[in-house]
């Protein structure tokens, strides 16, 4: 494993340099079960793409015009 990145959902390796990848970070606070634990999971595309038809309500959306 090159950079040690995997998918949380699937297991697949996630190569930087050739695709991208959904990065969740939440410190969980006071009136959570997880108070003072940080959680930070990644999501392929593939993954990403599968989860949203389970929505109820659409992603915000907006197009980029310049990629950085």
């Amino acid at each position: 494993m090159k950079n040690g990145k995997v998918c949380n959902v699937c297991g697949k390796v996630l190569d930087e340099t050739q695709e991208d990848y959904l990065v969740i970070e939440k410190e969980w606070g006071y009136f959570s079960n997880k108070d003072g634990s940080h959680d930070r999971i990644r999501v392929c595309e593939t993954c990403y793409d599968q989860w949203l038809e389970q929505f109820t309500q659409p992603v915000d959306r907006q197009q980029v015009t310049e990629l950085v």
